[in-house]
């Protein structure tokens, strides 16, 4: 298993490479495997932040494609807090949220045609205006799915959920007025 993010440091700010420096030295002291990357957006207009974010099912289609393995993918700024040796138990891990909906922050996904397509299905879902947390809600009962367990990854930015709430509100009422 191979443990994969990226960051893209947004307005100039460095709290993503921050978090991916930090990240990389967790996975290096852990001795875990790992490909953690800075991208670029490809157009800078519009809502960068919800740019940044449908980038997360490019990059994993993309790297499960390259290493044709199975991968734990974890935004920039959550936490690995000790190697992940438990048993897999399905082909798609996830993390659950307070109201029980699955985050999005931590997957671990099985190498699979199926998953394939599952990816290639929710990034369909990006033309639409919809956001990649509802597309992956959309599509996550028709995987087979398993809750990772406890005391492995911390989920971030905990205390800033109402302000990425407020930048999708702000999306869709900029997407309205179009």
């Amino acid at each position: 298993m191979i443990l994969i993010s990226y960051h893209i440091d947004i307005d100039e700010r460095t709290y993503y490479s921050d978090h991916a420096k930090r990240l990389t030295e967790q996975c290096d002291s852990l001795h875990l495997l790992h490909d953690i990357r800075q991208l670029a957006l490809s157009d800078e207009r519009g809502n960068k932040w919800m740019q940044a974010c449908w980038m997360k099912y490019h990059y994993m289609l993309n790297r499960l494609q390259y290493y044709q393995s199975d991968l734990l993918l974890m935004d920039v700024d959550c936490d690995v807090l000790q190697f992940p040796d438990f048993e897999i138990k399905g082909d798609w891990g996830i993390l659950y949220r307070e109201d029980g909906l699955p985050h999005d922050y931590v997957h671990l996904v099985r190498y699979t045609e199926n998953n394939i397509e599952i990816i290639k299905r929710i990034l369909s879902e990006q033309p639409t205006g919809i956001d990649e947390h509802s597309a992956f809600h959309k599509w996550y009962q028709k995987l087979n799915y398993w809750t990772l367990p406890d005391g492995y990854f911390k989920i971030g930015l905990a205390t800033e959920i109402p302000s990425r709430l407020a930048a999708l509100e702000k999306f869709d009422m900029e997407a309205r007025k179009k």
